[in-house]
C-alpha cells in the first residue's frame, strides 16, 4: 500500500473505533457508579451536599458526552459512508478525535467527580466550612474548564474530519 493509502481509513472504520470505546465507557459508567453500594464511602450522604453534588455533574457528563456522545459519533461516521458517501477520512484525524474525546471524557469526570466531588464532599461531611474546601478543590477549575475545551476541540476535530472526507465521496 502506498503512503497515501496508509494514512487514510473508511468511515466505518471509524464508526467501529467509537463503537468498541462506547462500550468500554460503557463498563467504566457502571464500574463508577458501583462505589456507591459500598456503605463506608458514605458517597450517598456526600451526593447531598456541596461540592459532592458535582459526583452527579460528573457522572452525567461521562455518560452523556463520553459514552453516549462515542456512540453518536460512530453513527455519524457510519451515516457519513452509507448515507453521504464518504469513501475515507484520514486516519490521525479520526484518532485524534477518539483520543481528545476520551480524555475530555475522562478527565472531566475524574476531575469533577473525585476531585472536587469527592473530596470536597468528604471535607463537608466531616464538617469544614466553605472557605477550607474552597481551598481544596479550587486547584480543580483550571483543569476542568481545559477538558471542557478539549471536549470542544475534539467535537470540531470530528466535523472536519468528515468535511474533509466529503472531498472523497463515492458519488
Amino acid at each position: 500500500m502506498n503512503k497515501r493509502g496508509s494514512t487514510l481509513i473508511d468511515p466505518l472504520v471509524a464508526s467501529k473505533y467509537f463503537l468498541i470505546n462506547t462500550l468500554i465507557n460503557v463498563i467504566a459508567s457502571a464500574l463508577v457508579a458501583a462505589p456507591v453500594l459500598v456503605a463506608p464511602l458514605a458517597l450517598p450522604l456526600k451526593l447531598t451536599v456541596w461540592p459532592g453534588t458535582w459526583m452527579f455533574v460528573a457522572y452525567a457528563v461521562f455518560v452523556g458526552f463520553g459514552t453516549i456522545g462515542a456512540l453518536c459519533w460512530s453513527v455519524i461516521y457510519y451515516l457519513a459512508k452509507v448515507v453521504l458517501g464518504v469513501s475515507a477520512l484520514r486516519r490521525r484525524l479520526v484518532v485524534t478525535h477518539l483520543l481528545t474525546h476520551n480524555a475530555a471524557a475522562y478527565g472531566i469526570g475524574a476531575l469533577m467527580g473525585y476531585a472536587v466531588g469527592y473530596v470536597g464532599g468528604t471535607a463537608a461531611m466531616l464538617g469544614f466550612g466553605q472557605a477550607v474546601i474552597t481551598a481544596l478543590v479550587s486547584w480543580a477549575v483550571i483543569p476542568i474548564g481545559l477538558m471542557v475545551f478539549i471536549g470542544l476541540l475534539s467535537a470540531l476535530l470530528g466535523v472536519f474530519a468528515l468535511v474533509d472526507g466529503a472531498g472523497r465521496s463515492e458519488g
